[in-house]
């Protein structure tokens, strides 16, 4: 069995004790115990049921899940279906939906994949082609048996995304990223809808939001702006981007902004001062601020740890 990084290390640590400290009944919201928190992380599923074990309580979290068992047996509740996990099983696991595992075989094999959508907002990707996607509405039935072909192409991809992982690669978030997009849309393709009347996991305000920022994130860097074009309270798109992506619409913003700047900064000869310009920034002081409070580093530094990687 591979060895766990640091990250995979701290993950399980706190999973394992945020299932020690639930009541009995209750339903442990790993959000709130859970110390560290990533974008995106996956974990072979040999590795989870060796630290934390074959039975895991009720929980839920703000993260999407895809978990592939490639071999093993098990029971598993996702909202409210329960069904067998056998060999070759793909389970989709939405943002906040209560799931738990049971008697899976100490021999089960496969990986398990979690991530948000905060990680598409740091990609040149219209997020809401995602999000029309049957992966992202609220009738999806979410276990399917995949044939040998299928569960091979959806291994591949997971073995990918571990390699490129482990790797310090130039670009590596980038493309991790976009081996991510290929096992959403290749699992799209598999999943069904129960029915047609249950409605989306994400706001269609949070969409148009997202959109206008993509629009006009040169010329408006506050949320005041972009709540007066959605016709609400600045604190109602805050609500609702915490309780949907759990972060907040300034944050948004910014990581979009920041997105922004490392594109400029690794793809063009543009000065640091130009890039800060180039996305609306009146002093190129205040931008130099702004990159470091986000990346630690200034512009030139970031500029060459990438170059030199």
């Amino acid at each position: 069995m591979p060895m766990l990084n640091v990250d995979e290390k701290v993950i399980l640590d706190d999973f394992r004790k945020a299932i020690r400290l639930s009541e009995k009944d209750s339903v442990i919201d790993v959000d709130q115990r859970v110390g560290k928190k990533l974008d995106s992380f996956l974990l072979r599923l040999e590795s989870s049921l060796n630290e934390i074990g074959p039975n895991i309580p009720a929980y839920r979290a703000a993260t999407f899940v895809i978990m592939y068992v490639s071999k093993g047996d098990g029971k598993q509740i996702v909202g409210k279906t329960t069904f067998t996990v056998k060999d070759r099983t793909l389970v989709i696991i939405p943002p906040r939906a209560i799931r738990s595992y049971s008697s899976h075989s100490e021999l089960s094999k496969g990986y398990y994949l979690s991530f948000n959508l905060k990680y598409y907002f740091q990609l040149h990707f219209p997020v809401h082609h995602l999000l029309k996607m049957h992966l992202f509405k609220k009738n999806l039935i979410p276990f399917c048996y995949l044939d040998m072909k299928t569960g091979q192409d959806i291994e591949r991809i997971f073995e990918l995304i571990f390699e490129e992982g482990h790797q310090q690669r130039r670009n590596k978030n980038e493309l991790i990223a976009l081996k991510i997009l290929e096992l959403i849309i290749l699992c799209d393709r598999q999943v069904q809808p129960a029915d047609s009347k249950a409605g989306d996991y994400y706001s269609p305000l949070l969409i148009q939001y997202i959109d206008l920022i993509n629009d006009h994130y040169k010329e408006h860097h506050t949320t005041g702006y972009y709540a007066g074009k959605l016709n609400i309270h600045p604190n109602s798109l805050n609500a609702t981007a915490k309780r949907y992506l759990d972060q907040s619409a300034k944050e948004i913003l910014d990581t979009k902004l920041i997105s922004e700047a490392k594109y400029l900064l690794f793809n063009t000869s543009l000065s640091a001062k130009e890039i800060a310009y180039e996305i609306g920034f009146n002093s190129p002081s205040h931008f130099f601020r702004f990159f470091k409070r986000y990346t630690g580093d200034s512009p030139l530094h970031y500029r060459q740890k990438h170059l030199n990687l």
